[in-house]
């Protein structure tokens, strides 16, 4: 049913309507600034990626054949482009994190005391920065695995890789993790 929904908003789109991108934004966006954002660890530089990844989905809308589900194919170009977007801007100030989304805390209030969100914010800093020091490769399969839930199957559908790839990348992605979190308690 939700992929009907997004043919329709496809076939809008390409009819010239409007209303079918704003219905892919609002059903992708979030999703696509959260994978810009784990991979470059940079707030404002996720923002931009997430802006060219939307440009890149109007000027290659035409392109979009089915094969693959078209949150499959969106997670590509935001890959592709935040991979691109790390190639272009390697400086360590670029890769520095101190963004904190107070909405990843609870709603209710007794857990929001200052003490639970100072320490919420420095576990989320901690574990960005660790994101940031791993290979590309690592972060980028640590992020879609464990951060947007995407299955291996799709992973590999959105790197291009073969599924072994994927779960080799995890592997050590996730144990390069471990190993420089155990360094850090």
């Amino acid at each position: 049913m939700e992929e009907n929904l997004e043919k329709e908003a496809i076939d809008a789109f390409l009819g010239g309507e409007k209303s079918g991108l704003q219905f892919l934004y609002e059903r992708h966006g979030e999703r696509v600034f959260r994978t810009c954002y784990r991979i470059l660890g940079e707030r404002t530089a996720a923002e931009d990626i997430t802006q060219e990844v939307f440009i890149r989905v109007v000027q290659k809308m035409h392109s979009f054949n089915g094969r693959s589900s078209f949150s499959t194919w969106i997670y590509r170009i935001s890959v592709n482009q935040s991979l691109n977007a790390l190639k272009k801007h390697r400086s360590r100030e670029f890769m520095q994190s101190g963004d904190f989304d107070e909405n990843t805390l609870a709603k209710d209030p007794d857990t929001n005391s200052p003490e639970r969100i100072l320490a919420a914010k420095e576990k989320k800093e901690d574990i960005q920065n660790l994101l940031q020091r791993l290979k590309p490769d690592h972060r980028t399969v640590l992020v879609l695995k464990e951060i947007e839930g995407l299955g291996y199957s799709e992973i590999a559908d959105v790197l291009k890789v073969p599924i072994g790839t994927v779960m080799s990348r995890l592997s050590r992605g996730r144990q390069e993790f471990k190993k420089m979190w155990a360094a850090t308690a």
